[in-house]
């Protein structure tokens, strides 16, 4: 008869995510542990029906309270993995945001310290006459652009062999970090993309529609070159692109 509690203890416990899905579930289970509580203290011990009710009514009060706790914490670890993600990831198009940008490039340098004869690439983008195609099919088509595009770049950068990653850092503007790669190398896998986003269609109501990106890349002076300047670098030569006449890449 004593093992009888440990037993029902053991089956709560195995079953506890079931029990857990459902406020019924959980208010079953209560009411009969707190039942076999109330029976074991009556019989084995031999207690009153005063002293065997409190004893089941604090086991019952103890699940309760450890009950709404333990939704407490698992909704604190949501809230917290949601505001991570938040900042971590662009709303509009999912991939990382400006602020993983800055992290990351912080990342990279550590890994550069540690092999000081790595490179690594800034690559700075540009979706060329962004503005007229707002103006042209409104800014709800000029979101699906900026998202069919953002997430056709992060699909091709996450089948390379090396570090790499591509982040919205503006409004029609994006940076990628390519690691480990000589100039040619990193030049070569931007020229691949270009190439492939001629097929890319970013519109659904205007399927012909295609876009076309100007392209500025400079490699990071050593690991202690300070994001701003190495930005300011390689923002010069998106410039150029863009008064080269755009579509192009400038290294």
């Amino acid at each position: 008869m004593t093992l009888i509690p440990l037993v029902v203890l053991l089956v709560v416990n195995y079953f506890n995510g079931w029990f857990n899905e459902r406020a019924w579930r959980f208010v079953l289970m209560t009411v009969v542990v707190g039942g076999v509580t109330w029976t074991t203290a009556t019989l084995v011990n031999q207690w009153d029906t005063q002293d065997a009710a409190i004893v089941g009514a604090i086991v019952v009060f103890t699940m309760l309270v450890a009950h709404w706790y333990g939704h407490v914490v698992v909704d604190r670890q949501e809230q917290g993995r949601q505001l991570r993600y938040s900042s971590n990831h662009d709303e509009l198009t999912g991939i990382r945001s400006l602020h993983l940008f800055r992290k990351d490039y912080q990342t990279y340098q550590g890994m550069m310290r540690n092999d000081p004869t790595a490179r690594l690439t800034l690559v700075m983008i540009d979706i060329d006459h962004f503005k007229q195609i707002n103006d042209t099919y409104g800014h709800l088509t000029g979101n699906e652009v900026l998202i069919s595009f953002a997430r056709d770049i992060e699909a091709y950068l996450a089948t390379m062999p090396y570090f790499c990653g591509v982040y919205r850092t503006g409004g029609e503007e994006f940076s990628v970090f390519l690691y480990e790669l000589t100039d040619e190398e990193a030049k070569v896998a931007v020229e691949a993309y270009v190439r492939r986003l001629r097929d890319l269609v970013v519109m659904r109501s205007h399927p012909e529609r295609r876009i076309t990106l100007s392209v500025g890349m400079a490699r990071v002076h050593g690991m202690d070159e300070p994001l701003r300047q190495a930005i300011a670098r390689t923002d010069a030569k998106l410039y150029e692109a863009k008064q080269g006449g755009r579509d192009r890449i400038v290294q």
